[in-house]
């Protein structure tokens, strides 16, 4: 009975953080404008800010234990190596998509970018790729879904095509380079998954996206301040 009741639980949290993920934007905007503020980057920022308290709120204790195991087998050091050579395979991926997609278009786009963000509020930036990517959407697309099935196929499988569908939403399908995007997503969850499979801990791969996201993150704001 206890293993059903923490069945449930688990799955109940996943649903309920998926749940907020999805409709957390349209419900804090329609709040605001009952209240006459129509200020869309502090829309999107306190909708974040509330998705992210309350994803480390259910999963405190699941952290909690990684956090545990990593001062207990892991240094900075190793931490810092996993998470460079992770980082290194996915960018030699995103080269290689790249690489393809200029055969297709005659041109090479970035892929992924969050050169869009920067026109529009880059405390928001920082706060977006540095904080809650690396946090919140690691805790929805690999601590949620890991904790509902002991199946790792399965899980890197959910994982990877959940993460794929979710920013499918924000793509721009008259361009060319979606598909490009869409195997650039897929390999991306692919590895951050296998890396939980790997090292039995969540905090390696908040590291890496961290990581991932703080190079272009400093190239875009450059640009953008030259601009």
């Amino acid at each position: 009975m206890k293993l059903q009741e923490n069945n449930f639980f688990s799955f109940f949290k996943v649903l309920l953080l998926f749940i907020l993920y999805i409709v957390n934007n349209f419900a804090i905007s329609m709040i605001f404008s009952k209240i006459g503020i129509n200020n869309s980057i502090l829309i999107i920022f306190i909708a974040d800010l509330i998705f992210l308290f309350v994803s480390v709120l259910l999963y405190k204790k699941d952290l909690m234990i990684d956090f545990y195991k990593l001062k207990k087998s892991y240094n900075i050091k190793k931490l810092i190596i996993i998470s460079i050579k992770y980082l290194v395979l996915i960018f030699c991926i995103n080269i290689i998509i790249s690489f393809i997609a200029s055969f297709f278009t005659g041109d090479i786009e970035e892929l992924n970018s969050i050169q869009n963000l920067v026109n529009e509020s880059i405390p928001y930036l920082i706060f977006k790729s540095l904080i809650f990517s690396p946090i919140a959407e690691t805790i929805l697309f690999q601590k949620s879904i890991k904790s509902i099935t002991n199946s790792k196929i399965l899980y890197m499988l959910s994982s990877t095509l959940i993460f794929v569908l979710m920013n499918i939403v924000y793509m721009d399908f008259s361009s060319c380079f979606f598909i490009f995007d869409i195997i650039g997503y897929f390999s991306m969850a692919l590895v951050f998954s296998y890396m939980y499979i790997k090292n039995d801990n969540i905090f390696p791969i908040m590291v890496t996206k961290f990581l991932y996201n703080i190079i272009p993150l400093i190239a875009n704001i450059l640009m953008g301040v030259i601009k």
